[in-house]
């Protein structure tokens, strides 16, 4: 009984060291891919990070002269193969050695229907929004011409954003960033109420 008991314990263990590797992972490429995009703060973009939307996050919209973007990063261990790298034909993305438990593609362009449809009903406005999946510390293959989605690594992201055709004039960009940032600061004052203790007199 007691050698059943070391064995279960060393497979949680293990499992629980694995889910911890996972979410560091998730974790020091988010901040990577947040601190590239932070760079371009000084073109004229605002950049915010962890966007709630219904029950699911965003880990990063860019809003700027060249449109909206919305940026999903992955992060996986890479295998030993030095030239092991992401390959994109324009619709599936495949990773070596690790099996995607969701479609990345379809997530993007959940992602940016649901941004787009976001701003249209709380901003007013039509802005042209771009998904791209960032995979961090990966080669990714060239970009398919005319992808709905980029599949990029980190050293490439902002260039694309930055020679995307599409374009916000100013005042689009002031007034749609303005009612993000309301939203932003809403949501933080209702997490903060719930999780403030409740005082009577």
């Amino acid at each position: 009984m007691a050698v059943g008991y070391m064995v279960y314990a060393a497979i949680r263990v293990r499992l629980a060291q694995k889910k911890y590797r996972l979410l560091k992972l998730g974790r020091d490429g988010e901040r990577i891919v947040g601190q590239e995009l932070e760079k371009l703060r000084a073109h004229g973009y605002r950049v915010y990070h962890d966007f709630l939307g219904d029950k699911f996050n965003i880990d990063h919209i860019v809003i700027g002269p060249t449109g909206v973007f919305t940026i999903n990063t992955k992060a996986f261990s890479k295998p030993k193969n030095p030239d092991a790298k992401i390959e994109y034909n324009g619709d599936v993305v495949t990773v070596p050695g690790t099996r995607l438990d969701r479609d990345p593609i379809a997530q993007a362009k959940a992602e940016r229907d649901y941004i787009r449809k976001w701003i249209r009903e709380n901003a007013n406005r039509d802005a042209p929004v771009r998904p791209a999946i960032v995979f961090v510390g990966w080669y990714t293959a060239k970009q398919p011409e005319g992808a709905e989605v980029w599949v990029l690594n980190v050293m490439g992201l902002l260039s694309f954003v930055q020679n995307e055709h599409s374009a916000l004039s100013q005042d689009d960009i002031v007034h749609i960033c303005s009612i993000f940032e309301t939203h932003i600061l809403k949501r933080q004052r209702d997490l903060y109420d719930k999780l403030s203790p409740s005082w009577t007199t």
